[in-house]
């Protein structure tokens, strides 16, 4: 048993131990806790007791070879066509904005079908990346065929689209876990000015007629800012425009997509050794992000689609998430290998580094 490795994804935190592998978090308060960070921080098995070795071996801490083909699927991102119907100046869209294309939707179903084998531990299923997803004609129908195979939905929105036939429609094909509308001010001219449209009379009608109907476990309207003095006073404008309703109102960065977008509050690390990713957990092992054209993409924050890790046209899901690309992918942010020159993790805001 002297011949064990600690696993090579276990992310280090003030006071605790997370592994995306298992899902797992070890506490400071767990008798095993001191051993684990003596192996991984000074790599000495030594003196451990057997019987702690062989709990850390049997809950993923530790492991008798080092793997970079598993994973533990958790979050999907589906992006089911490239448009959107605003330019908001905190994304990609508006600088760089992408031919018109939509998945057919029995593509979209042969994907769903493969998540299903995944249900007992995918949280949810995003349902859009860079586009407005309300505005797909199928938008209702995907979340109906998710909820029917036990795959909960997150919708990210900008409300436009969202309008009162659709949200019933959502209701009666089983509802999401989630429902975030980003919205950035309730001021019409600042409205125009960031996002390109006109569109914050109807943001707010749609939003009107669900602010007490459960469409969502969770409801959200996220204030986006740069966490200055406006972003805080546009915040508390918000919130009690949005008070006595369904709605959570809570603010958010706007980040840089890794150096996309120059006004941002999230920027860019410029040093540091990569040692993993803590963006909504671990990207490379806990997530899968689809395109509509099918290509598997490393990141959220690769708008351009740099690293492409699989094809679901020539791919499964698993062949993709245990394939060759993704685990030297894995090798690379998690620090067993150099990163190329300009790779996208080298300097990401969520790149845990040392």
């Amino acid at each position: 048993m002297d011949k064990l490795y600690p696993c090579p994804f276990i992310h280090p935190g003030p006071r605790k131990f997370y592994n995306p592998l298992t899902d797992k978090t070890l506490t400071a308060n767990h008798p095993a806790y001191g051993y684990l960070k003596q192996i991984l921080f000074k790599r000495q098995l030594q003196g451990i007791p057997f019987s702690v070795k062989q709990y850390l071996l049997c809950n993923g801490w530790l492991v008798e070879k080092q793997r970079f083909d598993s994973f533990y699927l958790k979050y999907v991102s589906i992006e089911t066509h490239t448009v959107c119907n605003q330019a908001c100046f905190f994304c990609p869209v508006s600088i760089h904005p992408r031919e018109k294309y939509f998945m057919p939707l029995n593509f979209f179903e042969k994907i769903a079908s493969q998540l299903s084998r995944y249900s007992h531990t995918i949280e949810t299923v995003f349902l859009n990346n860079y586009n407005e997803p309300t505005i797909d004609p199928n938008f209702t129908k995907q979340i109906e065929i998710l909820n029917n195979l036990s795959l909960k939905v997150t919708l990210l929105t900008n409300a436009s689209a969202l309008t009162p036939e659709k949200s019933e429609q959502i209701i009666d094909v089983g509802g999401l876990l989630h429902l975030s509308v980003n919205l950035s001010t309730i001021d019409r001219d600042e409205y125009k000015k960031e996002r390109g449209k006109d569109h914050l009379k109807q943001v707010l009608n749609n939003l009107a007629y669900i602010k007490n109907r459960r469409i969502a476990n969770t409801m959200r309207i996220i204030v986006l800012g740069l966490g200055d003095r406006k972003h805080l006073e546009t915040l508390e404008k918000i919130d009690n425009f949005f008070r006595n309703s369904l709605f959570e109102v809570r603010p958010f960065l706007i980040d840089d997509r890794a150096g996309v977008i120059k006004n941002s509050a999230r920027k860019q690390k410029k040093n540091g050794l990569l040692r993993g990713c803590d963006h909504i957990g671990s990207r490379p092992v806990q997530h899968l992000h689809i395109d509509p054209y099918g290509r598997c993409i490393l990141c959220c924050q690769d708008y351009f689609g740099k690293e492409i890790v699989g094809n679901l046209h020539e791919q499964s899901i698993e062949e993709v998430l245990q394939g060759a690309k993704i685990s030297e992918l894995r090798k690379i942010i998690y620090g067993f290998k150099e990163p190329p020159k300009n790779f996208i993790c080298t300097g990401c805001s969520f790149a845990i580094t040392s």
